[in-house]
Parts: C-alpha cells; structure tokens; sequence
C-alpha cells in the first residue's frame, strides 16, 4: 500500500475518509502504577515517547498526543491536545477524550487509530497490515488482539468439551482472543454516531506475538515490559566490532541498506529470527529449548516467554555475562557450550540454531550438529538458519567459513528427521552482499538413526 493510498481511503457505502490520524491518550496520573506513562522505560525514552517513536511519519503526517501534563514538550513532533480537567479523572472515559479530539481537530472524516502507550509493543508491520485490511475490505474498524487457550475456563468448567482425556494444544478447538490494547482504529464519523468503536463489520487484527500482550496496569506489568524492551539496549550496550560479526551473522532485509548502525540492524534480525522460530516450532509452556549460540540472550529470553525451561549456550564469555545480568531467569540459564556438554543434562524438546551453522568450518560441522542433535529428545523438532552458497567458504565474506547448499542440508538432516521445510529469501549482509538466505524448519527427530 502507498502513502498516498493510506491517507485517501474510501469505505463500502461512500463515505470519504480524507486522512488517517493516530492519538495517543497519556494521563498525568494512573492509581495503580503511579506515572507509569512518564516513568523511564526504556532508551532514554518513557512510555509516551516510546508510543510516539513507533508510528511511521511516511504514513501519518499529522500525530496527535491527548495529555493533562502542563507543559509536556514531545521530543517527537506532534499535536497536543491539551485535556480538560474534566476528562482526566480516575473516572474520565478515554471515548470522551476521543470525541473531545475529534470535535476540537475536524476528524469527522478521518480514520483514528487510538494508540494507548500502556500497550508499547507494536512494529511497523502492524501499521502496514492494518491500513492494507482497512484499504483492501473498506471496514469501518480493525481492533487488535492477542490469541489466547484453547484451554480457557469459565468458573469450574472448561469452555469446551472434555473427553476425560488430555488433549494436545495443537489438537486443541481454535484458540480466543482478547484484546490486547495496542490498536483501536475506527472512522470517526461512525464513532460520533454511534458512541463507539465496536462498529458493525469491524475486523480483528491478530498479533501473535506474545510481548503484544503487554498491558501495562501495573509495577509489575511496567518491570516486565522493561525487560522485553532491554533487548535494544543490551545491543546498545555492546560494541560492534570484528567479534561481535564474527559471531553473529548481519543478514538483513534487501531494502535496508546503510547507513544504518550494524548492530542495531543486527538486532531487528535476530529478534525477527527467533519470533519466527518460536512460531514454527510451535514453542509451549511444556518444552524445554537449547538455544545454540545464544549471544547475549535477549533471543533466548522471547523464547522463554513460551516456554517451560530454556538453555541458552554460547563460546563468548562476555556475552554470556551480559544475558545473565539482563535476562537470567528461574526457567532461563546460560552457559558455554563445552561446559553444558561435558556431563549429561536433561533432554530437549526443541533445538534452535541461529546465524550459527556458516561460522564452523565445513569438516566440524557433522561433529558440532552431531553434539547438539545428541540433546533432542525422540520427535524433537529444530530451526536452523543459514546463508545458501556452494558448501564451502564465502568468497567475500570473511566470517562466513561454510555457506552450504539446500541439497547438503536435506543430506545432512534428510533422514534424520520426518520432515524438512525450507523458507528463503534474500538477504543484503554486513559486506553489502544481497544474497539467498534459508530458514529451515526440521520437525520429527529420529534419534535412532545413525550419524
């Protein structure tokens, strides 16, 4: 979808929305989390200002921030609408303050996505999705969510029906959802008309993603949403430099180019890489997971939010420092890769692989997959990550020692699990190569067949 497209949509029965608005409502005060909205959160920025950083100025020229706070000066560009008193109370609806906006700013004609900042986590794929569903269906509203169960309880029973036995998550009825909080988008005009932003033919825009959850209402949720958000600042943290490429891989989306800081393309990419897997593997609250080549833990941590037990092992001592002081956990640990295998540990039920594969040499490879694969339980599954080459070094990359072929994979792994899937795409990296990168998905582990 254009700009152009976004900002002049048009709904089913004729009615012009001319632009589309976000607001972002932030109170002074909250009872249950005292200045939650204006409390440090995280890269020097708090809630607010994390909210407004968010949305792309490509697609939304005008932001309006809704505030009570004398004197509050964005550090981002924005309107702001100063609150009457009388809409920031304990009691104050936050549907009159959008009605407050609207009648104040002329919006009549506008589609206003409300942003509540108590909800932080939102990326950019999210405002593309949902101005795509919006232009493509012409729907009035698109709500967010967060799916949730399929195991969901009302009072003593369940809300489905039990056959005396326990049924796998995936065998499940489909799951509910709930509203996460991070989009309310709905055109105003039917707003005003109805009172509402549940207008008749609103869709759901499903985020899966478990830090979508986050509603921050209190300490708690806010300490929570901190450590989630502490994987930018643990990049930060970090020099980049020879090492910090020669152990992880910088593979990044063709479009994205310099000048852009490595390390922090470095970091969308593994935080992209490891939701991915979390999402392949179908990660739940009973698998235990090796994260080989954890860095500095903050991929090990997403997985943790699914999981019941993660390991996450690496050879960079540094780098296990720092995943211990920002991210260790009772079901979260760290620890080097010869010092976990050097006695027998606990089975796992899934392996993730990531950016790893291309730093060994390719007469070590079968040894090392062979060490790691030796820790899946019988139908374990594992996502793998790689460069796709000619199975030797890269001729113009320095740190990629082996880039194999899709055919050395299936080889390699090809009877050793029940099923191999593959997604590739092209990748621009570190050097400024724009080449094929596969991430593979192994599900069903033969532990009984031989290396």
């Amino acid at each position: 979808m254009t700009t152009a497209t976004l900002r002049q949509s048009y709904n089913p029965v004729g009615t012009r929305a001319t632009t589309h608005v976000p607001l972002v409502p932030a109170k002074r005060h909250s009872s249950r989390c005292p200045d939650k909205n204006w409390a440090p959160f995280a890269g020097g920025r708090n809630l607010v200002e994390w909210t407004l950083a968010s949305i792309p100025r490509d697609l939304f020229p005008r932001i309006i921030l809704s505030t009570d706070r004398d004197g509050y000066d964005p550090a981002t560009k924005c309107d702001v609408h100063r609150r009457d008193p009388a809409l920031a109370t304990v009691a104050a609806d936050v549907q009159e303050v959008v009605r407050a906006v609207i009648e104040q700013y002329g919006l009549h004609d506008s589609y206003i996505w409300l942003l509540n900042p108590t909800s932080p986590f939102r990326g950019r794929d999210d405002f593309d999705d949902i101005a795509e569903l919006i232009e493509t269906t012409g729907c009035p509203a698109v709500i967010s969510v967060s799916p949730v169960g399929p195991f969901l309880w009302q009072g003593d029973r369940p809300l489905f029906e039990t056959t005396g036995r326990r049924i796998n998550t995936q065998d499940g009825p489909q799951s509910y959802a709930v509203e996460n909080g991070a989009f309310y988008v709905f055109r105003a005009d039917a707003f005003l008309e109805q009172g509402s932003w549940y207008l008749r033919g609103m869709r759901r825009y499903e985020q899966s993603d478990a830090s979508a959850r986050v509603d921050i209402d209190t300490p708690d949720d806010f300490r929570a949403a901190q450590r989630i958000a502490r994987t930018l600042r643990a990049s930060d943290e970090a020099s980049p430099s020879a090492e910090t490429m020669r152990n992880e891989t910088l593979a990044v989306d063709a479009t994205i180019a310099p000048p852009v800081a490595p390390h922090l393309i470095l970091l969308a990419n593994h935080i992209g890489r490891y939701l991915d897997a979390r999402r392949c593997l179908r990660i739940t609250a009973r698998d235990r997971v090796l994260d080989a080549s954890c860095g500095m833990g903050y991929g090990s941590y997403l997985l943790a939010q699914q999981a019941a037990r993660v390991v996450g092992l690496d050879i960079n001592s540094g780098y296990l420092a720092t995943a211990r002081r920002l991210f260790g956990a009772p079901h979260l640990s760290f620890d080097t890769i010869d010092a976990h295998f050097a006695e027998p540990r606990e089975p796992f039920d899934k392996l993730v692989c990531i950016e790893t594969y291309e730093h060994v040499p390719p007469d070590g490879i079968a040894a090392f997959m062979n060490r790691l694969l030796g820790a899946l339980v019988n139908g374990g599954d594992a996502y793998l990550t790689f460069p796709i080459g000619d199975d030797g070094p890269a001729t113009d990359n320095p740190f990629h020692l082996n880039e194999p072929g899709l055919a050395t994979i299936h080889q390699q792994f090809g009877e050793r699990f029940s099923d191999l899937s593959y997604r590739v795409a092209h990748r621009r990296d570190s050097f400024g190569r724009c080449g094929p990168y596969a991430c593979a998905t192994l599900t069903g582990y033969r532990g009984d067949v031989p290396c």
